[in-house]
């Protein structure tokens, strides 16, 4: 007798126990091991069987019960999926089952995609990847429809749960960048509603889950809800367990942690994403994440101060010569390297090195007017500025609430850099100290030619639009200002 005939053999046996004897759950665990299982996909196999449900091409016929047996499943203790998975297997054996059995979970069994829904979701995906980065409102609600037809047809035909709410989720996106907060946050909820069933531990729970609480946290902050946001940053890490992974997860959560004033754990979760996108071979991530968790350390006091300086100095050392695949992630490495410039400005003069702060100063304006003007003369719309929105360096002396609200910087690292802007001497600093910041060194700490070459050449192997100043006119690229 087949492996087939075996397994639905002693199934049939052990749901006609059902029955007569309390051995059920002996013989229904049994059947459970032995029958293959393949992960969360619509057809299932058993003995290389491919087996859609009963309400698409299977035509099998579970009996005429018109509800399931409640009573089968509460004495099964079996998942309901289970129980689903082998009533095909029993069925395609050619076992009749007794009354009412075969009904058991028709519910359960998802349906096979069909062609036509496969090209109705293909072209729904299609119009979300074109939307680019600054979308028509056209094609937003192009999209938008598409989406909403294919949304509309999986609950109609119980198609696979997992996608109906990577349906939900998708158009969330799709309604976010229409400016609509509230239908984004709704299909949100839709999607954790379509999974409220998923069983803990489940493959469902580690993959689905988490990118629904993800979302909706990216979607909060936005909305600037830090408390929620954090409560759903939370929850996605919790399903994901540790280690956290996910580099994404870990630095959203480190800037709703700085918005709440929880400096130290947002520094630990920039580090981590640090560390994580290291890993993965993300250099430039990995910088960015650095140099935030240097700021998020000023905030946490005085005491972690020198740890913040530190590493705020190394990210301006490593991200000399930094090389990206993507001009957009050099940009904001360009970025955070003239954030942490900017701030070294500010604990310098806090610390008493007034010339120091202002070699920083000058340098940082320099670099971020140089990233503003190449921008401005690129022919493309890759905008590596924090929201697409290029700026001079000048901002930072300007608009002190933007470095709280958009750069997160801590209260008491603003309040230096004010301090500094009002009574800076405005002379300008040795040649030398400007050498040294350069390559990559603190100022004052000593530089040579050599290694004013070698960082001119690990400039040159950078595909970005930044370039390193001329340093036979050092001192005029840097005016007085």
């Amino acid at each position: 007798m087949s492996r087939t005939l075996r397994v639905a053999g002693s199934l049939a046996f052990a749901l006609c126990a059902h029955y007569t004897s309390r051995s059920i759950r002996c013989w229904a665990s049994w059947v459970s091991h032995s029958l293959p299982v393949r992960s969360r996909k619509a057809t299932y196999s058993v003995e290389g069987a491919s087996l859609i449900s009963l309400h698409a091409q299977s035509n099998l016929e579970f009996g005429s019960a018109p509800a399931a047996s409640p009573l089968l499943v509460k004495a099964s203790g079996l998942p309901r999926r289970i129980l689903g998975r082998a009533l095909i297997a029993a069925n395609t054996a050619g076992i009749v089952l007794p009354w009412g059995m075969g009904s058991v979970l028709a519910d359960d069994i998802e349906v096979k995609a069909t062609p036509d829904d496969v090209r109705l979701m293909q072209g729904a995906l299609s119009a979300i990847k074109t939307l680019g980065d600054f979308p028509s409102q056209s094609a937003l609600a192009d999209a938008d429809k598409q989406i909403t037809a294919c949304i509309e047809r999986w609950q109609a035909r119980s198609i696979s749960r997992i996608e109906l709410s990577s349906l939900f989720r998708r158009r969330s996106e799709v309604r976010l960048r229409s400016n609509d907060m509230e239908s984004a946050l709704a299909d949100l909820g839709s999607a954790l509603q379509v999974m409220k069933d998923v069983a803990p531990g489940s493959e469902e729970s580690f993959d689905e889950l988490p990118k629904i609480y993800l979302a909706r946290a990216e979607t909060l902050v936005i909305a600037r809800r830090w408390e929620d946001a954090l409560s759903d940053y939370n929850r996605a890490a919790d399903l994901l367990g540790e280690p956290i992974e996910d580099a994404i997860l870990l630095s959203g959560r480190a800037f709703v942690k700085q918005k709440l004033n929880m400096m130290a754990a947002a520094a630990q979760d920039y580090d981590d994403s640090a560390a994580v996108f290291k890993l993965r071979g993300a250099r430039a991530e990995s910088e960015i994440a650095a140099e935030h968790a240097g700021i998020a350390l000023i905030g946490a006091g005085d005491d972690s101060l020198d740890d913040a300086e530190e590493r705020l100095c190394s990210v301006i050392r490593r991200s000399i010569g930094l090389v990206s695949k993507s001009v957009s992630v050099l940009q904001q490495v360009i970025v955070a390297d003239g954030d942490a410039r900017f701030a070294m400005a500010a604990v310098s003069w806090h610390r008493g090195r007034a010339e120091v702060a202002e070699t920083y100063w000058r340098d940082a304006i320099d670099r971020v007017d140089k990233l503003y003007n190449d921008t401005l003369a690129m022919e493309t719309s890759v905008n590596g500025f924090p929201g697409g929105v290029p700026y001079r360096g000048s901002r930072y002396a300007s608009d002190l609430e933007w470095l709280r609200r958009d750069r997160a910087w801590p209260d008491n690292l603003v309040a230096w850099l004010q301090e500094f802007l009002r009574d800076r001497p405005g002379t300008a600093p040795r040649a030398s100290y400007l050498q040294d910041l350069v390559v990559g060194k603190r100022p004052g700490d000593g530089s040579n030619l050599a290694e004013v070459l070698r960082a001119r050449d690990e400039f040159r192997k950078v595909r970005g639009p930044f370039k390193l100043p001329d340093m036979d006119t050092v001192e005029s690229q840097w005016p007085t200002r």
